[in-house]
């Protein structure tokens, strides 16, 4: 069995043993870097979650508050079923587009530098759909996938910072979801 040189089963496409199989011979998906490039730019856009770490763009980007390629998998034709969120009234779902679960939360440079987050866990729940229907047809799930628990933590605290900073939910979680990011 070549397993160091099979495909790496985090999703990179690169060789495991270029990529997460170690020397000594077991799996660590490093966690993503995802603080924006050098240099600082110093700036806080009063519209972004993370302004409070002086490093904000002037733009700001419409940011799903649930990731927006979770949404699609569970979408049908392009809508979701939703309820919970503060303009709603209690215990009642709405139909919404994919497109109308965004706001305006985050700048375009702390958008672009937490987008690995939410592509791992798209990547992490297509493989729980994936495992879901293998069981659904009474088949093993045979599939071994590689992810980075620190990445899935962190892409959960920025959902609830989106959550919070769009104002869908009401908290003062804020600041310490944005410490721990």
């Amino acid at each position: 069995m070549q397993v160091k040189n099979d495909p790496c089963p985090c999703g990179s496409s690169k060789k495991a043993i270029d990529c997460c199989l170690t020397s000594a011979g077991y799996w660590h998906k490093a966690a993503a870097i995802i603080a924006p490039p050098a240099p600082a730019t110093g700036y806080a856009n009063s519209n972004c979650s993370a302004a409070s770490l002086q490093d904000c763009a002037s733009k700001t980007c419409r940011e799903h508050f649930i990731s927006e390629n979770v949404l699609k998998q569970i979408a049908q034709s392009g809508v979701v079923k939703i309820a919970g969120l503060s303009w709603q009234p209690a215990e009642v779902f709405a139909a919404l587009p994919t497109n109308a679960i965004a706001s305006r939360v985050l700048c375009t440079r702390h958008g672009d530098a937490l987008s690995p987050l939410d592509a791992e866990f798209g990547r992490f729940f297509g493989t729980l759909e994936e495992i879901d229907d293998a069981l659904r047809d009474g088949k093993e799930a045979q599939a071994f996938r590689l992810f980075s628990g620190e990445n899935l933590e962190r892409w959960m605290l920025k959902m609830l910072l989106g959550a919070v900073s769009s104002e869908n939910f009401t908290s003062r979680l804020k600041e310490d979801c944005l410490e721990l990011l």
